[in-house]
């Protein structure tokens, strides 16, 4: 070689010398002072920053030394452990042994010890794992101490061999050891459990316990003892500077005095140092040796016979150094000398070359794992393919070589278009190795394994179903060879994958349930933090979906997302495969969107999914499905909000999904399904034709020529002919409404009986059925579309929403074309069974009533037509079956009547009780889900809904299993005549008003009657209600009396100060008397002369008649309490008649009752009224009149003997009023209210300082001694015009708390007003109560206080419409 160029190699060599030489650590000499911090109680750590400039202050404990330099550690293996911040136990010294005859022994491999603590403490580590190492024949021990706090009971060990099967068991229970009572460095034994007479183990350790209260001294030594341990795993030089660091500042003279501990500790330096020193002088001796092995290298010419030994000893030396650096140059030089030195190896010495490869593709790999840099991966496939190439046919190490060359093919090919082919190389190599290795080799089963990946993955990237047949073979041959069954946990993870694909392809379920159990036993296995585990987690993710979608199983779904989300959770966003893990997450997340209809779900899968689709390159071979995935998120998403972006995105993403994917893959039907679907959906929002007829074309394109056995005819089939019938509105071609229904029928037919999806296409079919019959009259059209709605109603799997569409049609079609026919009341009967499932149990109170909007006014429809078929007490069930469905529930889980039951069975009587608690709980409580949200907060957030679902399950479960004791089969079911009429009021009646779109009917009801009394309404209807509603609304919006756009507004006269919390503008006119004749002459009139109730004299002192109402639909949002008329020379009212009360439902009101008659007879209620004014809840309006309307009250008390509390603005907070909610009998709140009708259980009662009393709140608080409320403040029983039904306002959720009865009002009241009916009322209803001190009240007599309250303030005006305002408002709802 020419002496230029030698010396600019050496020249180049020492500037890359000099250059490393900054980036490393200090020497020895020039060492500083590292800083160590404590680590936070409880938590552990995956790095400790160390941060400059901070000293020791042993007065917080802080242990932080004076660095010069600013440093980062992070942890590789496993975190330091915290230190302790109670009192521990400390087991060390731990090892096994092996006491049966030695030849028993000799295959035994034991790989890993794992800890659980059988107790549930927050401190309790979990899932703990040491690796068991073999010091000596049949003896095992664990190089790390096992640490758990002192109150843990008891722990179970766990001992696992290589292949993951367990091999033994101990329980230590640390009362029968004696170590709750342990003498220091104690050393104890107990024999493992293993279950076979061959294996026969003993367990020992030394037990030490330790406290909190640990010196200075100590807490160095131990930070410094982690270090050299860590450096041990890592072999990373600052972890020993940071030891050589801690055990210098705990030996000087001023922490640690001369004694043996500073001897020792000043040994453990010693000891650092010493490792440091070797470490340093390695790195010296490798730097030397690389740079001797160059100038050899460049000396010796080629050819000669020593050139390869030189060439081998550079290799090795630049890739120890790059171990050492993590650095890829040396790697890849090395690579490059290897293949120049391979002319320069004798063949005999071909073992030394492979040697030197596997170094140097070993290095490209684990460079690769611990940084995710994947540019060294090529090369290192180089150096495995030259292996092979190398190895003999006969070498015994051929097979082990050509595994390692095919598993690393698939991950470089993984993503790329090369894919096909590589793996197609693979499988022919691993076709090879299987060859080559005998059937009784311990290796089959990981190489079995590799095989069936290769043909797994050959079958995702080209679509070849032989490829999935010949995996899963090969699987089974997996299973085959594994030992009692137990799968080892990273073969589960492909096998569950294949039996995933598998089942697609085939619809075989009992795979698909066979690779979840495989799945669920493998997370449960494997520690928190190993790669297999979110492998795992995804697969079993996906195979939980895939059962879901079967089923209709909303458990399965719920444990598919939690799993999924921790499988993201474990792996990271940086992960490679953390763009999959997304996608599938997303993919879930909208399909339980579409069971559920919960908008935060379809919210977070989109955002979820997007963050796939960016993490995911151009060009990779998956990249299809997130964006197909996407778009269809989009379309769903266009279709709730309405945003005409979404949907252009939606188009855009799936053609490019379309474009990214060849045409012969198998998803490409897929693909254009969805992109069909969103032009469809752009059609029918934009009415562009090109749309549909590209729609059209796209559809009948996925439908050619489909493979044998394509699982996925069903679904195309049945988005073709939802296109065809678009274009049979649009052309009115008999034609395409024909063929429409030809593929539904085709549809139908393909899909298995179980799949939950066949309610889907059977309402479709049903649907174009009815569209047909309406065009042509074909009779056979109609029944047939009947049957279907029939069928898909009673399917046994399917989302509930699903099933009750088809049920209302059912029933409708039958009430409309058959109404006298029998099975018309099971079609009502399933109809509103099913309303109760759509909003169950399992759902926040919030979505329930989201849920039930669509559904609003099945019940009321129901009672129409039992009314034309002249059974009210039908009507009557269904009525109370469908309306106030959530306030029911909260009354059930709350009340339910356990002393029948209890005398049966207690025990299950007592896990009712604690499971409807529970559930209550849940429902009112739980938090609810925001995409913005952190990650951990979203697993949180997961879990508690995957919880509530399980708990409403087991509420069902326990249902049934006490419906089955033989006179409790009707438990808790929807209630029969007989039950409603029980527990009436004594005296009066109770009148409930249908409103349907056919006919108007009343029901009145009272004690001793069989059957209720039905009262048509002929000369009302529903768009009249609707138009007395809506001219209402539209004169109370201009007065400023009603809610704007969820503002509160407040009366529009100077002197008339409202609790509103805006001010409104004058107007003039309104339709207050036509409305209120209008429900007088059409409603309250007919129903009380059909009563035999007359006007009464007031003169004479009788007491009037009550009645109880019970609206329904708009007439629910009508004062049909002051129905009359007014401003005549013949004025009447119902005032005149009878007192009036409304209840939301009739069993509202008996629940109320029987409340009411238990606290009278246990003396259970405690007496007493309690009142707060706010006056001025900013930013509100003042009410000034607040204070004196409280004041006056609580004079009135005091005088009464009563006992009574009253607190003002900031004297009351919402802690303290809730206390005295549950102290007194009677609340007064006068203050501003505010209903929200998006959200029930926000609705409010403004405190001072933006302070405010949630119904959530209130319903959350046991208030066992609630009476009476009186809401002085505005709107408090205004309802939602959406949910008519439901009862949806303050007054109702004060009923549901616990309140028997409430006076509230429907609207904005006036100040004065307010104080006039509040004095008026109190007055009247403690007239009968002396002045004795003690003296108890109740609320029985309210309805009347309020009645003659209201009386007195009518009196005050002549009957104009605004006088008329002023004292309708107030209303009187419950007992």
């Amino acid at each position: 070689m020419p002496a230029f160029l030698y010396e600019f190699l050496q020249w180049l060599l020492n500037l890359l010398k000099s250059f490393a030489a900054k980036l490393r650590p200090p020497p020895a000499e020039e060492l500083p002072l590292l800083p160590l911090m404590t680590p936070w109680p409880g938590k552990a750590h995956s790095e400790i920053d160390i941060i400059p400039e901070h000293r020791i202050d042993a007065r917080n404990e802080a242990l932080i030394l004076l660095p010069e330099t600013t440093r980062r550690f992070s942890w590789t293996e496993r975190p330091v452990p915290p230190w302790p911040t109670v009192r521990v136990i400390r087991m060390t010294n731990v090892s096994l042994e092996h006491s049966g005859i030695p030849r028993e022994v000799t295959g035994l491999r034991l790989k890993q010890l794992r800890v659980r603590p059988s107790s549930d403490t927050s401190e309790s580590p979990t899932n703990m794992w040491f690796p068991l190492r073999r010091y000596a024949p049949r003896r095992w021990r664990i190089k790390d101490f096992i640490q758990f706090p002192a109150d843990v009971q008891e722990i179970e060990c766990l001992f696992v061999d290589i292949n993951d099967k367990l091999v033994g068991t101990v329980l230590l229970n640390f009362w029968t050891t004696g170590m709750a009572e342990m003498e220091p460095n104690h050393k104890y034994r107990q024999e493992v459990e293993t279950g076979s007479d061959d294996i026969q183990l003993t367990m020992t350790w030394v037990a030490i316990e330790r406290s909190n209260q640990a010196t200075l001294t100590e807490r160095l030594s131990w930070f410094g003892g982690e270090f050299v341990d860590r450096f041990h795993r890592t072999d990373e030089l600052p972890d020993l500077d940071a030891a050589v660091s801690a055990f210098t500042k705990a030996s000087e003279p001023d922490i640690t005095p001369e004694g043996p501990e500073r001897q020792q500790l000043l040994a453990r330096l010693k000891f650092a140092r010493r490792i440091r020193s070797t470490k340093l002088t390695c790195l010296s001796n490798i730097e030397e040796a690389v740079t001797r092995c160059l100038k050899m290298v460049v000396m010796i010419p080629k050819g000669q016979p020593d050139l390869h030994r030189w060439i081998e000893r550079l290799v090795k030396s630049l890739v120890d150094r790059s171990t050492r650096d993590g650095g890829l140059s040396d790697v890849s030089e090395a690579l490059e000398e290897s293949w120049r030195a391979e002319p320069s190896f004798p063949n005999k010495d071909d073992e030394k070359l492979v040697w030197v490869l596997n170094a140097l593709a070993d290095s490209f790999c684990n460079l690769h794992e611990r940084t995710g840099n994947r540019s060294g991966l090529p090369q290192a496939l180089s150096a495995r393919r030259r292996m092979v190439q190398l190895t003999p046919g006969d070498h015994p190490a051929l097979p082990d070589r050509l595994l390692e060359f095919g598993l690393l093919s698939l991950e470089c090919s993984r993503g790329t278009s090369e894919a096909p082919g590589a793996i197609s190389e693979v499988i022919t190599t691993f076709e090879r190795m299987i060859k080559l290795t005998p059937p009784d080799d311990e290796d089959l089963p990981d190489r079995l394994a590799a095989m069936g990946q290769a043909y797994l993955q050959h079958y995702e990237c080209a679509a070849d179903l032989s490829s999935l047949t010949r995996a899963t073979s090969t699987f089974r041959k997996v299973l085959q060879l594994a030992p009692n069954g137990a799968v080892a946990p990273h073969h589960a993870v492909v096998i569950g994958a294949s039996f995933v694909r598998q089942f697609e392809q085939t619809g075989e379920q009992p795979v698909l349930e066979e690779a979840i159990e495989m799945l669920r036993e493998s997370a449960r296995t494997i520690p928190d933090g190993e790669e297999a585990l979110f492998g795992c987690l995804s697969t079993l993710g996906l195979a939980l979906l895939r059962l879901y979608e079967r089923t209709g199983d909303l458990l399965q779904i719920a444990e598919a997302i939690e799993s999924q989300r921790r499988a993201v959770h474990f792996a990271g966003i940086s992960h490679e495969i953390a763009a999959e893990l997304l996608a599938n997450l997303g993919v879930s997340t909208w399909t339980r969107f579409e069971a559920t209809e919960d908008p935060s779900d379809l919210e977070d899968a989109i955002s979820t999914i997007r963050s796939a689709v960016q993490l995911m390159p151009d060009g990779h071979t998956s990249l299809y499905a997130p964006l197909n995935s996407l778009g269809y998120g989009l379309i769903r998403q266009f279709q709730i909000t309405g945003n005409p972006s979404d949907l252009e995105e939606a188009v855009s993403t799936l053609r490019k999904a379309v474009k990214s994917t060849p045409s012969d893959h198998f998803f490409q039907r897929g693909l254009l399904n969805n992109l069909g679907d969103a032009l469809l959906c752009r059609f029918k929002a934009f009415g562009d034709s090109s749309d549909l007829a590209e729609a059209v074309i796209v559809h009948k394109r996925m439908v050619e020529n489909p493979p044998d056995g394509y699982m996925g005819l069903p679904i195309l089939f049945s988005t073709l002919a939802s296109t065809l019938v678009a274009a049979f509105e649009v052309s009115n071609q008999h034609s395409d409404l024909t063929e429409a229904i030809s593929w539904l029928q085709e549809s139908v037919r393909l899909t298995p009986e179980g799949d939950a999806s066949k309610p889907v296409r059977l309402n479709k079919l049903g649907d174009c059925l009815k569209r047909r019959f309406d065009v042509g009259g074909n009779a056979e059209d109609l029944e047939e579309s009947i049957s279907y709605f029939k069928v898909a109603a009673n399917h046994r799997s399917s989302a509930s929403h699903i099933k009750l569409k088809a049920a209302t049609s059912w029933a409708q079609l039958l009430a409309q074309y058959h109404p006298d026919s029998p099975e018309v009341w099971p079609a009502f009967d399933a109809a509103l069974g099913l309303l109760a499932t759509v909003a169950g149990l399992e759902q926040t109170v919030r979505h329930r009533y989201t849920r039930l909007q669509s559904s609003s006014g099945l019940a009321c429809m129901a009672a129409a037509v039992a009314f034309s078929q002249n059974r009210p007490d039908k009507a009557l069930e269904w009525l109370e079956q469908g309306r106030c469905l959530v306030w029911s529930q909260l009354s059930t889980l709350r009340t339910t009547p356990f002393d029948d039951l209890r005398l049966h069975d207690e025990r299950l009587s007592k896990r009712i009780a604690g499971v409807a608690k529970r559930l209550e709980s849940a429902g009112t409580s739980r938090g609810m889900f925001t995409p913005s949200m952190p990650f951990e907060e979203k697993l949180s957030v997961e879990g508690a809904g995957h919880a509530h679902l399980k708990l409403a399950r087991e509420w069902e479960d326990l249902l049934q299993e006490a419906r089955n004791i033989p006179g409790f089969e009707n438990f808790l079911r929807p209630l029969p005549l007989s039950s409603i009429l029980q527990g009436l009021p004594e005296s009066g009646f109770v009148v409930v008003v249908n409103v349907d779109t056919a006919r108007c009917d009343a029901l009145a009801l009272r004690a001793g009657w069989d059957m209720p009394i039905h009262i048509p309404l002929p000369s009302f209807s529903v768009d009249k209600a609707n138009k007395y509603r809506d001219a209402l609304n539209l004169n109370l919006r201009s007065l400023g009396l009603r809610v704007r756009e969820g503002g509160v507004l407040g009366v529009s006269d100077v002197d008339y100060e409202g609790r509103g919390i805006r001010q409104p503008a004058r107007t003039k006119g309104s339709p207050v008397h036509n409305v209120l004749r209008g429900l007088w002459d059409e409603v309250a009139k007919p129903i009380l002369d059909a009563l035999g109730i007359s006007k009464m004299d007031r003169s004479s002192g009788d007491i009037p008649p009550r009645i109880w109402w019970s609206p329904t639909g708009a007439l629910s949002f009508l004062p049909l309490h002051a129905a009359g008329r007014y401003g005549l020379p013949n004025s009447e009212s119902i005032l005149d008649y009878v007192v009036s009360s409304y209840t939301p439902s009739v069993t509202a009101l008996t629940d109320r009752i029987a409340r009411s008659t238990l606290a009278s007879t246990t003396g259970k209620l405690a007496s007493g009224i309690f009142l707060t004014a706010q006056p001025n809840a900013l930013p509100h309006s003042p009410i000034p009149k607040t204070k004196a309307e409280v004041r006056t009250i609580h004079r009135m008390a005091i005088e009464k003997g009563l006992r009574a509390r009253v607190c003002e603005g900031s004297e009351v907070t919402v802690d303290s009023c809730l206390e005295h909610m549950q102290n007194f009998s009677c609340i007064h709140l006068a203050c501003h209210g505010s209903q929200n009708v998006g959200d029930p259980l926000d609705s409010r009662f403004f405190f001072h300082e933006d302070s405010t009393l949630t119904l959530a709140t209130i319903l959350k608080s046991n208030l066992e001694n609630a009476d009476l409320a009186f809401l002085s403040a505005c709107q408090t029983s205004t309802g939602q015009e959406n949910l008519s039904d439901e009862a949806v306002h303050l007054a109702a959720g004060m009923l549901a708390a616990g309140y028997l009865r409430v006076v509230a009002t429907m609207w904005s009241i006036g100040d004065e007003h307010a104080q006039h009916v509040a004095t008026s009322f109190y007055e009247d209803l403690w007239k009968d109560i002396g002045d004795d001190q003690g003296a108890t009240f109740d609320g029985s007599r309210s309805a009347f206080a309020l009645h003659q309250a209201v009386r007195q303030l009518k009196a005050r005006f002549e009957d104009s419409e605004r006088a008329l305002l002023a004292w309708i408002p107030f209303v009187h709802f419950g007992y």
